[in-house]
């Protein structure tokens, strides 16, 4: 997944739905990037990049592309 701002998405990932943050590390393909992950449970991860400067312009839907994904979770 794309990630438009670390620390947005670190505050709601972590703070709001509660998966720890497990790795973060410079992505070695594009300078300044970091590459990030959670713990969603049962041994699963969901990553993250942010490519800052990039400009990737507006969300556009395509065929083949990343549309949603959809994540079960227990209430607090």
């Amino acid at each position: 997944m794309l990630a438009r701002d670390v620390e947005e998405t670190l505050r709601f990932y972590q703070g709001v739905l509660e998966f720890p943050l497990t790795e973060i590390f410079e992505n070695r393909d594009y300078k300044g990037s970091n590459h990030f992950f959670f713990d969603i449970g049962h041994d699963k991860r969901l990553a993250f990049f942010d490519f800052p400067g990039l400009g990737v312009g507006p969300y556009a839907e395509v065929l083949g592309g990343l549309h949603h994904i959809a994540l079960s979770r227990s209430p607090p």
